[in-house]
């Protein structure tokens, strides 16, 4: 080998010769431009998570180890708060203090920081992606009993007859101790039952039951007029007019988002009705 040769080879059999690094090129600094504000977003989402996790955890002391009766004389205040305030961070903080208490209480399960963080996404109107096991009917039951407590009727829209009765029975435990009631809508429960079910405080069902009662309903309605008598009725009466099943649409989670909302969605649901005397 020659003199040459040996020269031109690293001293050291571990020393990789690199490039030296020049200026960043113009797209270089484009991307990072534009990466930036997406940076500093997500910090600051980041540090809002953190900062919502210490204010159930400086709440928490007032409500754990309690009994259910105990912390059943923290809901009127709640109640008031939630009405008042919606649902602003240190009022859920309270709330979800309160609810993984009376949850390990009755349930004997006790919220981890996800399915709080995950409740938390449900209440801003947003999607919370989680994986099996984390606790998805606990995430989902607590962003409903915050609603209904602040007198919101809640939807809870799961994809099969199955789950909405297993969530709704699995869950009620906790909505009783809240002073609320939640039922289940499902195939298998007559019209009488169904109606029944929509009054209740948090109302599990399948998506495709929900939709077709809300058709049901919009066929009684009929033309505006027919609307404005309707509510007149109601108003009168102080109940659903008209044997209306729903008592409208207020608030709604839904399970498994991806299924209902875009799969399950290719499909039409169509519900047709004798047609008015005019032809129309």
């Amino acid at each position: 080998m020659s003199d040459g040769l040996l020269s031109r080879l690293p001293a050291s059999p571990l020393a990789r010769p690199e490039r030296t690094p020049g200026p960043p090129s113009a797209l270089a600094r484009s991307l990072r431009h534009a990466a930036a504000p997406l940076a500093a977003r997500w910090l600051a989402r980041d540090t809002g998570r953190r900062a919502f996790l210490r204010q159930v955890a400086e709440a928490a002391p007032r409500f754990d180890g309690r009994s259910p009766g105990v912390l059943a004389e923290a809901l009127p205040t709640l109640r008031r708060r939630l009405l008042a305030e919606g649902f602003a961070d240190p009022v859920l903080a309270e709330a979800f203090a309160l609810l993984r208490a009376l949850s390990q209480a009755v349930l004997g399960l006790r919220h981890h920081d996800e399915q709080l963080l995950g409740a938390r996404l449900l209440m801003r109107g947003r999607l919370a992606e989680m994986a099996t096991g984390e606790g998805k009917s606990l995430t989902a039951a607590t962003g409903a009993a915050c609603a209904a407590l602040a007198g919101v009727p809640v939807h809870l829209v799961t994809v099969n007859d199955y789950l909405a009765e297993r969530d709704a029975l699995e869950m009620a435990p906790l909505y009783r101790a809240l002073g609320l009631r939640a039922a289940h809508a499902t195939a298998n429960v007559d019209e009488a039952g169904r109606r029944a079910a929509y009054a209740a405080s948090v109302t599990y069902c399948d998506n495709k039951i929900l939709v077709f009662d809300y058709l049901r309903d919009r066929l009684r309605l009929g033309a505006a007029q027919a609307r404005r008598e309707a509510c007149l009725r109601e108003l009168e009466q102080g109940g659903l007019a008209g044997g209306l099943l729903l008592r409208g649409l207020h608030f709604a989670i839904v399970d498994e988002a991806d299924s209902v909302l875009v799969d399950e969605a290719r499909t039409p649901l169509i519900l047709s009705g004798p047609g008015r005397p005019d032809g129309s």
